[in-house]
């Protein structure tokens, strides 16, 4: 399983991906309840300019990839250091993770 982005792009739309979700099977989750939280790293308040949680989409035939945009509009500013909360719930499985997210400026 992987998440991206591992950075935020500051003023831009940003799209959020989790791909390859599986159990500890090895199975693929195809109908998880995957959601995501922005925090601020310092404070471990929520990021302002978004309501919370927002819910990924599941992408379909996939295996196991979600997805969803977080809003160019967040409270963020350059260099600021982010951490990414997700969780993901199918049945009696639970999963949840924290990602270290850097908010940049847009170079290219």
């Amino acid at each position: 399983m992987s998440v991206t982005p591992q950075q935020y792009y500051y003023l831009n739309d940003n799209r959020l991906d989790v791909t390859g979700l599986r159990d500890s099977a090895g199975v693929y989750l195809n109908s998880a309840t995957v959601t995501t939280i922005l925090i601020d790293a310092t404070t471990l308040a929520e990021v302002a300019g978004e309501t919370w949680p927002v819910t990924l989409d599941y992408v379909a035939t996939s295996n196991g990839d979600y997805t969803a945009v977080l809003e160019s509009a967040l409270s963020v500013t350059p260099g600021q250091r982010l951490i990414l909360r997700v969780t993901a719930v199918q049945g009696t499985t639970q999963a949840y993770w924290e990602i270290p997210v850097l908010v940049r400026m847009r170079q290219e």
